[in-house]
């Protein structure tokens, strides 16, 4: 099996995603290791044993792309959360943060741009609160990502 690859300058090397890609031969069948950067759960801490919502994050850098593999996975992994919990009560949806570190000010979620100026009351701390709303990826985004 060959080494890992690199999809970006940026790109975090995890040692124990790297060892499984190395050591755990695939010659028998199809097997990929891939990893999701951030699980959100919002929930009441005055309601005791509050489940709360959730929501997955992908977090790239500008112009970093997504890989077949992780692209079809993230799209499985979201149609299945989304078809048992139709009306969002518990899952609340993927989302995909272009985070720029050339500008302070932004972060890109899914297609809107939100402001991180102000911390917990910026957009960006809003929406990471559940107090603002920001559409969640629809199967058709992870179908135009694919189609690269």
């Amino acid at each position: 099996m060959s080494g890992p690859k690199i999809r970006s300058k940026t790109l975090q090397i995890l040692p124990e995603r790297e060892w499984i890609r190395e050591n755990i031969s695939c010659e028998k069948g199809g097997f990929v290791v891939e990893d999701l950067d951030m699980i959100v759960k919002i929930y009441n801490p005055e309601i005791p044993r509050d489940s709360g919502k959730f929501r997955l994050i992908e977090k790239k850098n500008p112009g970093e792309r997504f890989g077949y593999a992780q692209i079809s996975l993230f799209k499985t992994m979201d149609h299945l959360l989304t078809k048992s919990d139709p009306d969002r009560k518990c899952y609340q949806g993927f989302y995909l943060i272009i985070w720029n570190y050339k500008d302070d000010n932004h972060v890109k979620v899914n297609n809107d741009v939100l402001s991180k100026i102000g911390g917990q009351e910026s957009e960006y701390g809003q929406w990471l609160l559940g107090k603002l709303y920001v559409k969640p990826w629809t199967q058709q985004d992870f179908l135009r990502r694919m189609n690269f």
